[in-house]
């Protein structure tokens, strides 16, 4: 599935959670899942495009990663682990 399939799928209306969209910040794209249901998010209304993470298994679901994307994909294609403490 491609980033806009993805980020496509998450801006559909759900039945059990009628007010999750309205919670939901426009600006974002969903990037890619991480596990759990915990996903990174870019914001797509600076050219920074600095990532966020989207954890709804805590109540304030949505933090800064403290990284821009290119960042985060030079550090992925250099084999660099994604920091754990970001969000433990």
């Amino acid at each position: 599935m491609s980033v806009e399939s993805w980020h496509h799928l998450y801006q559909q209306p759900n039945p059990d959670e009628p007010d999750w969209l309205s919670a939901y910040p426009r600006r974002f794209i969903r990037y890619c899942e991480v596990g759990c249901n915990i996903s990174l998010l870019v914001d797509c209304t600076d050219d920074s495009a600095m990532m966020f993470i989207d954890d709804p298994n805590v109540s304030d679901s949505v933090k800064p990663l403290n990284q821009s994307l290119d960042r985060w994909l030079n550090d992925w294609i250099s084999k660099q682990p994604w920091p754990r403490d970001t969000y433990a």
